[in-house]
């Protein structure tokens, strides 16, 4: 049975358990204990976070982006990672995975509700800015030829807790159910 090694923020932490679910009998799904936060953080902690988990044939499917573009309480402030790091740091993690012999997806970024979020004040995270790191994932990806899981065509409505970012119960079934989907028909396309 192969592995699927799920990696992300609390967006991942939030669905794997039912991705697993979802998968039983088919692959046996793992993931990091802890919140990958960014891509930067991903690349800092890439040895203590994921290599522990990656055995040679194994599929990673890698969610980064929600942090990236994450403003902290300050909707004109900074992005956590800019664009051109961001593309680079997407990079590296992939040329890491393959040197491991792991085969690899992309998930773009959940949507993210304006509204919601800005009354939720925690940080700040723009729709304007999830459209533009996933056009970013998405060129990375098609110039390395990785897949991408279309995490971002999710309605928001439907996938939104209250702070707008964080999925709702019925949004962790949904994009769980995408997720394993997306993992099945690679699983599928790899035989």
């Amino acid at each position: 049975m192969r592995t699927v090694v799920l990696v992300g923020d609390s967006i991942r932490l939030q669905y794997e358990a039912a991705v697993a679910e979802m998968l039983v009998g088919q692959a046996r799904v793992v993931g990091p204990e802890d919140n990958c936060r960014s891509s930067r953080f991903l690349v800092e902690r890439f040895d203590e976070m994921v290599v522990p988990l990656v055995a040679g044939g194994c599929l990673v499917h890698l969610n980064a982006g929600l942090h990236d573009l994450r403003r902290m309480l300050d909707d004109d402030g900074e992005v956590e990672v800019p664009l051109a790091e961001y593309a680079a740091n997407l990079r590296t993690l992939v040329a890491c995975l393959e040197a491991l012999d792991a085969a690899v997806m992309l998930a773009t970024t959940t949507p993210v509700d304006d509204a919601r979020n800005r009354a939720a004040r925690a940080s700040t995270r723009r729709q304007a800015d999830v459209d533009r790191y996933n056009a970013t994932l998405r060129a990375v990806a098609a110039e390395l030829g990785v897949p991408v899981d279309p995490l971002h065509r999710l309605d928001p409505a439907t996938i939104l807790g209250p702070d707008g970012v964080h999925l709702s119960d019925a949004g962790v079934a949904t994009v769980a159910a995408a997720v394993a989907g997306a993992v099945r028909r690679r699983l599928d396309g790899d035989r």
